[in-house]
């Protein structure tokens, strides 16, 4: 056996190892392939089927929130209507309060009037008195 035979025999051997560790690699990757696709067929059909799940339950929201939008609106239409209600009650209660203010002071004024028109009358009554007092004396 000359060098160059020897030479292609290792060459030779070396390729069926690299060829035999390959085919074990990949029949390692073909049992890895295996198991994870048996793992993963239940997991995909639980996917699914909250897929599903979630799909119906969306439907169910979107139909619910859509007969809450008139609700909604109603609500929002009534809040408007009471702050315009509050505004005109309060706006009433402003000008009642500026009436019942305007009404005090006429009082007073006229309290005040009687009471210096009783004084002036009994001052005028006092002197009327004096007066004919005065002229009985005399006459």
């Amino acid at each position: 056996m000359e060098l160059g035979q020897i030479a292609a025999l290792i060459a030779a051997i070396a390729f069926a190892v690299l060829v035999i560790a390959i085919v074990v690699v990949l029949i390692s990757i073909n049992r890895t392939v295996l198991i994870l696709k048996k793992h993963i067929e239940p997991i995909a059909s639980d996917v699914d089927q909250m897929t599903s799940t979630t799909k119906s339950l969306l439907k169910d929201m979107t139909s619910k929130v859509a007969r809450l939008d008139p609700v909604v609106q109603a609500t929002a239409d009534l809040g408007s209507t009471v702050s315009h209600f509050t505004d005109k009650i309060n706006k009433k209660k402003t000008e009642v309060v500026d009436k019942k203010t305007k009404v005090k002071k006429m009082v007073s004024g006229l309290a005040d009037s009687a009471i210096k028109s009783g004084v002036l009358f009994t001052v005028g009554q006092a002197a009327l008195n004096r007066f004919k007092k005065s002229r009985a004396r005399k006459g």
